[in-house]
Formats: structure tokens, C-alpha cells, sequence
């Protein structure tokens, strides 16, 4: 069993114990679906889908496995500050959120393409600017995903047809392409079931990506 907790955790207060809890119920879950091993810590702060966030103060990593397929799983802890105001003036304060993302390495290479699901504000902007890919052939997948890449076209040629259709199943999905890497993560993963989807995706991903 992989333990993650702290040295310190008894000496923690109560809400970072609760999360530190969660988290390692998250792992005991995974233990119990997939072979993990520790591996070293992949390169994703370059990655767009993480640069919104804080410099990490916690990050592991290691190999999900399930028979032949593989990726990396990342277990990355951020500290943000916060500031509330009152009659006597105001304080800052700290909170700590885990995140669970998926890293996986592709034989192929689709540049630097980014797919995350469709907001309501995303298709306002598209009625006045082309600001992402359509890939008409597949209009639930164009309906569900913002699609942008610094090559457009050449992505809709390249992009696999069965990673579109995969896509078109699951909900909530971010994934972005960086050249022969991917980095993916679902809104909830931070909880054992969405944990779990989370490793059967990448379990997915690296099925039909590195085929």
C-alpha cells in the first residue's frame, strides 16, 4: 500500500488533515485497481493547464499500469493566499488544494494543441472570431470540446479519429499536447471514484496513442 502522509500529519490542523485523508484514500483506491509503482516526476509546468496555478509545494509520481498500457500519474499539492476584510481592516490567509493529473508520452507529435470542454462564453466569442478548431465530421465533439492549436488545419488530419470518438464519451476531460507529451486531468479527481476514471482514461489514452 502507498503511503503518502506526511511525517508531520498528527501536528496538522484539521482541514489539511482532511485533505492530506483524502488524498491517501484516493491512492489506497488506485492500489487496489492498477499496478503503481513510484517513477520520477515528469516536466508539467510548462503546460498550460497547470500555469493558472501556484508553484507546487507537494508533487509525486508514479507508473499506473494495467496489463500492457501505462502513464504517469501526478499527485500535486498548491498553496494559494487569500485576503478577507473586516471592520478592524483585513488578514491574509493559506489554503492547500490537491490535484491529480494524468502525463502520458505519444509516438506521434500534434504540436501544441489544447482540448478542454466548451463554455458557454467560448461559443458567444465564436460567432464573431475563429478562435479554435471545427472538426465538422464530428459535431458532438465540436459541440462538447474547445479545441485550440497553433496549427489549425494540419490538426484535423492528424488529430486519431478513435481519440475523437473516446473523447466524445467523456465529460469534463483537459488535455493538452505538447509536441510527443500529454497532460490530462478531470475537474473532480481529487476523489476516489474520479481517481479512479482518471487512470482508466489514461489507461484509454495511451491505448490508442501509442498504438
Amino acid at each position: 500500500m502507498i503511503s503518502i502522509l506526511p511525517h508531520n500529519f498528527d501536528s496538522l490542523f484539521t482541514d489539511k488533515q482532511e485533505k492530506w485523508t483524502l488524498a491517501q484514500t484516493c491512492m489506497n483506491r488506485l492500489s487496489k485497481n492498477f499496478d503503481i509503482t513510484e517513477t520520477s516526476k515528469p516536466k508539467i509546468d510548462d503546460f498550460y493547464i497547470l500555469a493558472s496555478k501556484s508553484k507546487p509545494i507537494y508533487f509525486s509520481a508514479w507508473e499506473v499500469k494495467k496489463q500492457e498500457q501505462a502513464f504517469k500519474l501526478c499527485l500535486v499539492q498548491f498553496e494559494t493566499s487569500y485576503t478577507t476584510a473586516n471592520q478592524f481592516g483585513g488578514s491574509t490567509h493559506t489554503d492547500t488544494s490537491f490535484y491529480l493529473y494524468g502525463q502520458l508520452k505519444i509516438k506521434g507529435n500534434f504540436g501544441t494543441v489544447l482540448i478542454r470542454p466548451e463554455t458557454f462564453g467560448d461559443k458567444i466569442t465564436e460567432l464573431f472570431v475563429k478562435t479554435e478548431v471545427d472538426f465538422e465530421l464530428y459535431p458532438l465533439f465540436s459541440y462538447k470540446y474547445f479545441v485550440a492549436s497553433d496549427e489549425l488545419e494540419p490538426l484535423i488530419k492528424t488529430l486519431p479519429t478513435e481519440l475523437i470518438e473516446f473523447l466524445e464519451k467523456i465529460n469534463g476531460l483537459q488535455i493538452e499536447f505538447r509536441n510527443q507529451y500529454c497532460l490530462f486531468r478531470l475537474p473532480k479527481a481529487m476523489n476516489p471514484e474520479e481517481a479512479v476514471k482518471l487512470c482508466l482514461i489514461g489507461i484509454e489514452l495511451d491505448k490508442i496513442l501509442n498504438k
